[in-house]
C-alpha cells in the first residue's frame, strides 16, 4: 500500500508540473512518467502521449504521443480514448480512419464524456 500512495502521488505532482508549465521541472516529471508507465499505469502513459502530443519538454511527436494513447486506451483508459480518437480523426501520429475515430468517440461517450458526443 505505501508503494502505491508513493506512485499515486508522485503521479499527481507530474501531472501539476506539466499542467502548470512548470518548465524547469518538465524533465523530473517524464521520467516519473515513464517509470510509472513501464510499471502498467494507465494514466502514465496518457501523460506520456499528451505530453508528446504538446511538446512539453519533448519534441512534439504524434507518432509517440499516438503509441502511449493507444496503450493507455488498451487499459481502458478514458481520456486516452476520447484523445485517440481524435488522433485517428485529425490523421495524427496514424492515418484518418474515419470509423476507428466514429468507434472510439462512441466508447468516451458511453463513458459520459461530453467532449466525443455526437
Amino acid at each position: 500500500m505505501g508503494m502505491e500512495t508513493g506512485n499515486r502521488e508522485s503521479l499527481e505532482w507530474a501531472k501539476y508540473v506539466i499542467r502548470n508549465s512548470i518548465t524547469d521541472e518538465y524533465q523530473s516529471a517524464f521520467d516519473t512518467f515513464i517509470l510509472l508507465a513501464d510499471s502498467g499505469n494507465a494514466d502514465a502513459m496518457f501523460c506520456l502521449g499528451l505530453v508528446h502530443a504538446r511538446g512539453q519538454g519533448v519534441p512534439k511527436d504524434y507518432a509517440t504521443a499516438f503509441h502511449w494513447m493507444e496503450k493507455a486506451y488498451k487499459l481502458d483508459h478514458k481520456d486516452a480514448t476520447y484523445f485517440l480518437g481524435k488522433m485517428y480523426l485529425n490523421g495524427l501520429g496514424t492515418d484518418k480512419i474515419l470509423h476507428k475515430a466514429i468507434s472510439l468517440f462512441k466508447r468516451a461517450a458511453n463513458w459520459n464524456d461530453s467532449r466525443a458526443e455526437m
